[in-house]
């Protein structure tokens, strides 16, 4: 007993040797000032979800082309899992150094309260010894035929796997994107056959939704997700190894949404056109357009910092070239500039 007492003495005599002074700083926030040095883009993202207070600015049907996007194609859908998975763990990591668990059914609570922050409410949990189950009653409904949130699961497999120091898959059960009312994840055991999704209907579903907002005039936009969750859950859709993939599915995709919203606007009277792709990309959140003219093409777009990222801009203009093949048979010219709030598209074509 006397020989810990003396050893603890001594811890307390040496740290008071290392104590510094230091010169008075602007007091940081708490999770800032446990973990100051920031490693990637990921975990910057991840604080700043953390310290929001439930604000949203993303609209909801961006939220639902962005996981759309990241379910057309097997390969894609599944980097959007394993994208999911990596930010899951470092979530993890990051809460685990304030928190300090003791059992990994404590983390749970937290792993809600960033869904929460990421702009979702009614959230439910269960946990039991051999499975956990996390339902979202206020996920985005518009029904588009498929499961669509491979990321969410991937995140919660994640974390869990991190918190439990030992591999846990998660499946999306129901989706409300499915004709569910809720999405539920549940732990499964071994990964169940797959059911076959029809993707090229899903697309011509999204359209439909897409061209009722468009032409709505009475509603305003319904807002969602926080703006760094949307780009969060977007890093699958700009992995560099699937770059020139995803731009093809984005043509294709944005060829599909121009021939439904801009069908007989050539012979429709001036600016109707104009009007409609403005709104398209603003509900979809790309960047913020201004269609000043399509015959002859005239568009800029500026993007901010946090959508500046130079793969989400090429997906971008692919979509929007998709949506003008109609108008841009004569070819047109891009000019890129990046500027201090961000980057700035201009287009012109002959």
């Amino acid at each position: 007993m006397k020989n810990k007492v003396r050893r603890r003495g001594q811890q307390r005599v040496k740290s008071r040797t290392k104590r510094k002074i230091m010169p008075k700083q602007s007091a940081p926030s708490q999770l800032q000032a446990e973990s100051p040095h920031i490693k990637s883009k990921e975990e910057d993202l991840i604080y700043k979800i953390l310290e929001r207070n439930g604000a949203r600015k993303v609209p909801e049907l961006a939220t639902l082309f962005s996981h759309m996007m990241s379910s057309l194609t097997p390969s894609i859908k599944e980097v959007a899992r394993l994208e999911g998975v990596r930010t899951g763990r470092k979530l993890y990591n990051i809460l685990s150094q304030k928190h300090r668990y003791l059992l990994h059914e404590e983390s749970v609570a937290d792993l809600v309260k960033f869904f929460e922050h990421a702009g979702y409410d009614r959230i439910m949990y269960n946990i039991f010894p051999d499975k956990t189950t996390i339902r979202f009653y206020d996920m985005p409904r518009e029904n588009i035929g498929i499961k669509v949130h491979s990321f969410e699961s991937g995140l919660i497999s994640g974390f869990l796997s991190a918190a439990r120091n030992h591999f846990v898959d998660i499946e999306e059960r129901t989706c409300s994107s499915n004709g569910s009312e809720m999405c539920s994840f549940e732990t499964v055991a071994a990964r169940p056959m797959q059911q076959r999704e029809d993707p090229i209907s899903a697309l011509r579903l999204f359209c439909e939704h897409l061209e009722m907002e468009v032409d709505n005039k009475e509603k305003q936009m319904k807002i969602k997700a926080a703006p760094e969750y949307y780009v969060l859950s977007s890093f699958s859709i700009l992995s560099k190894a699937y770059h020139k993939e995803v731009e093809h599915v984005a043509a294709y995709v944005g060829g599909e949404i121009g021939s439904r919203l801009l069908k007989h606007q050539k012979r429709a009277k001036s600016g109707v056109a104009e009007s409609k792709i403005t709104k398209s990309m603003e509900l979809l959140n790309l960047g913020k357009p201004s269609v000043k003219s399509l015959t002859p093409i005239k568009i800029d777009i500026a993007f901010d910092k946090l959508h500046s990222q130079s793969e989400f801009v090429e997906i971008s203009l692919a979509l929007l070239n998709g949506m003008l093949k109609e108008y841009s048979k004569s070819g047109a010219k891009v000019q890129k500039t990046y500027r201090k709030t961000g980057y700035f598209i201009r287009i012109i074509g002959k």
